[in-house]
């Protein structure tokens, strides 16, 4: 005779399969979206989805509802669920966050930061950097992004952590439209991290700060810079109404 223990592990068991194939699910389709896998402005069931990546619908829906929470998925009702598009407005509230939040965490990250730390992401950043591959590139995106967020991380507020998490997917969005049709170019984020450890290593705080506003701003140059040389923004913006994209500019895809 089974014993009432057994069926409650079994039920346990079942209950963390779910939760791992939803995180599993939620990684994949927040990565496609991150990189273009699933488009701006692209709409579709969770039963499309499902079918389309070989994912339980049950961990899609858990998926979606997360992404939605991230501000990278709209739920449009009946008329399914749609990668939230790009805007010009998404990326100067975007940058303009970012250029509050970030200094403020480098600030308070001081003392708990290890320079090695950034030189060893800054050394990584620089070789792919270097290299033209596609693969290449998106490490690069992602170098970047991880040297930003390990700041963020050491900061010691969980809240602004999550805030700047969430800002740098965004930004790694609009990153993405650049070498999608050109190489990348690190030269400013290369030396603007170099002034952001230089300031870390010399304990001198509002230096840091200062350092890590201007790469935001930089940053924010190169974006708008890189969305105005697109081929989709000289014939039409494509992919969402500014209604799906919520607020009042048109939306940026392919």
């Amino acid at each position: 005779m089974k014993s009432s223990h057994s069926g409650k592990q079994g039920r346990k068991s079942s209950n963390t399969d779910q939760l791992s194939s939803a995180e599993r699910v939620y990684d994949r389709l927040h990565l496609e979206i991150l990189t273009f896998g699933l488009m701006p402005g692209e709409t579709f069931s969770e039963a499309s989805l499902a079918a389309r990546f070989d994912f339980p619908i049950a961990a899609v829906r858990a998926a979606l509802s997360r992404l939605r929470q991230d501000g990278l998925m709209i739920n449009r009702k009946r008329l399914g669920h749609m990668v939230r598009p790009v805007t010009f407005e998404d990326i100067h509230n975007t940058y303009e966050m970012r250029g509050l939040l970030e200094p403020v965490a480098v600030e308070k990250a001081m003392k708990n930061l290890d320079p090695e730390v950034l030189h060893k992401l800054e050394l990584e950043l620089n070789k792919a950097i270097q290299k033209s591959d596609r693969k290449s590139q998106v490490k690069a995106l992602f170098v970047h992004r991880e040297f930003h967020l390990t700041i963020a991380q050491a900061s010691g507020n969980q809240q602004l952590e999550k805030w700047i998490r969430e800002l740098s997917d965004h930004v790694l969005r609009f990153q993405y439209l650049d070498i999608r049709n050109s190489e990348i170019s690190g030269q400013g984020w290369q030396d603007q991290h170099k002034d952001i450890i230089a300031a870390i290593e010399q304990g001198n705080a509002r230096k840091a700060a200062d350092a890590m506003k201007e790469d935001i701003m930089g940053g924010h140059e190169l974006v708008i810079q890189a969305i105005l040389n697109l081929p989709e923004f000289r014939k039409l913006n494509l992919g969402g109404s500014s209604t799906d994209a919520g607020n009042g500019s048109e939306s940026l895809v392919n």
